[in-house]
């Protein structure tokens, strides 16, 4: 899902647009937040923001950094499972069909 919403923001203007309360999330996205507020220079110009874009949270979500370094090890462990799932089915499957040909 998360990819989906990632390949096809320009046309879900909702991901772009929608904003979601930073106490609602871990501590990192007000940091992130005032960081990215303190690179841009507009600290002085605009107020504390407290609303983190949800491109942000999608994205973190689909990388597992919404976890920290054990969600990206995690989703790491998980992709290693599938490839090795997806080879094994794969090679079964061509090994039956080989053997049961009539």
């Amino acid at each position: 899902l998360t990819g989906i919403l990632l390949t096809h923001q320009d046309e879900l203007p909702f991901v772009q647009n929608t904003r979601i309360p930073s106490n609602m999330l871990p501590g990192k996205y007000q940091a992130r937040l005032d960081e990215t507020r303190e690179r841009q220079q507009l600290t002085e110009i605009l107020p504390r923001e407290t609303l983190v874009p949800l491109k942000w949270l999608v994205l973190d979500l689909h990388t597992g950094d919404f976890w920290g370094a054990w969600g990206r090890w995690y989703y790491d462990l998980i992709a290693v499972a599938f490839t090795v799932l997806a080879s094994t089915g794969f090679y079964m499957f061509f090994k039956i069909r080989k053997n049961y040909r009539f």
